[in-house]
């Protein structure tokens, strides 16, 4: 009676697919990278028209930018689709296995999470709306931070061993290193290997191991793509909601990118627990001593040497070291100085 009142009553079903043309399923699947592109897009827009009110944001000189990567952006561009086909096949291996949503599942859920409450004296209605609020909000946040604290785990520990072992750096993440300036529809340019281990499985795992259903996962992929995505936009923005709430942010992940932080900041996409846990974050405070900057903003230069792995060819994986001289403008003396 109890139950049948509430399934009936004060607690709907619920909803239908997030949209009705397409099912949770492939939405999932092709949502994340439909927001990659046109993400990347507005950055590619932002950096082509070099308004001065972005313009100051900006982490690298456009010139930095043409000159100092090794993958050229039609190579960058062919690595992302080739990562995005294989992402997209294996959304669609993993998904044939997921069960399609049943309402009537939740609405039983609801009214077993309402018994329970009222087996401890509370009130029925009560108890209605707080199954509702448990099990439609409480339950997918908390679904929610599971998945990315697998996500971050996971490519944590992976990235930095393919930065510790040389047979892996060279063979698969240099790649990704080619790009000492980063930029938006660069976030996944990687070997296709390294982009199914680190950001397909991780992702994968994120969403098995949390138990969230299929329509929450598509909160979770299209999220963490715009993250990714956001990290290595090139631009340090005060008020980007995503660079603000989350510490690993563009800033955070560029210094991994330069030659004085490859060892540094390993953590992606959402936290910097790990790295401050192991002994290798490394805050943008420390950048001017890394780079033995003067605060008084002239123009100064500092010559770091990196054993860097030249990939610029394919038919050369070898490791070569280099003496790498950095010229510091300017304006990034002082960017660096008032940090």
């Amino acid at each position: 009676m109890f139950n049948d009142s509430i399934v009936h009553g004060d607690l709907s079903p619920d909803p239908p697919q997030l949209l009705p043309f397409i099912s949770d399923k492939l939405l999932s699947i092709y949502l994340p990278i439909i927001v990659y592109w046109v993400y990347s897009l507005v950055f590619e827009a932002i950096s082509y028209l070099e308004w001065p009110c972005f313009e100051k944001y900006r982490l690298h000189t456009p010139l930095e930018l043409r000159q100092r990567n090794k993958a050229s952006p039609g190579a960058v561009f062919r690595d992302v689709v080739v990562q995005q086909l294989v992402q997209t096949i294996c959304g669609l291996i993993l998904m044939k296995f997921e069960p399609d949503r049943p309402s009537v599942d939740a609405v039983v859920e609801r009214a077993q999470l309402a018994a329970r409450m009222v087996r401890y004296n509370v009130d029925v209605k009560n108890a209605a709306v707080a199954s509702l609020v448990l099990h439609d909000y409480v339950f997918p946040a908390a679904r929610f931070v599971i998945a990315i604290t697998v996500l971050d785990t996971w490519q944590y520990f992976l990235h930095r061993a393919m930065h510790l072992n040389k047979w892996l750096y060279r063979t698969f993440h240099s790649r990704h290193h080619r790009l000492y300036v980063p930029y938006a529809y660069g976030a996944l340019y990687n070997h296709p290997i390294e982009g199914l281990l680190l950001d397909t499985i991780g992702a994968g795992l994120g969403f098995l191991v949390s138990g969230m259903s299929v329509g929450e996962s598509v909160f979770f992929f299209t999220f963490s793509t715009l993250k990714t995505v956001d990290d290595h936009c090139g631009y340090n923005f005060p008020w980007d909601p995503l660079q603000i709430f989350f510490p690993n942010n563009s800033q955070y992940h560029d210094i991994h990118h330069q030659s004085y932080g490859i060892k540094r900041n390993f953590s992606q996409p959402y936290f910097t627990f790990w790295d401050k846990v192991l002994g290798t974050h490394m805050s943008a405070e420390e950048i001017p001593k890394k780079l033995k900057l003067t605060k008084t903003g002239v123009k100064v230069e500092s010559e770091v040497t990196v054993t860097e792995v030249d990939s610029s060819s394919e038919s050369s994986s070898t490791e070569k070291e280099e003496t790498v001289t950095r010229r510091v403008t300017r304006r990034q003396a002082a960017m660096a100085a008032a940090l």
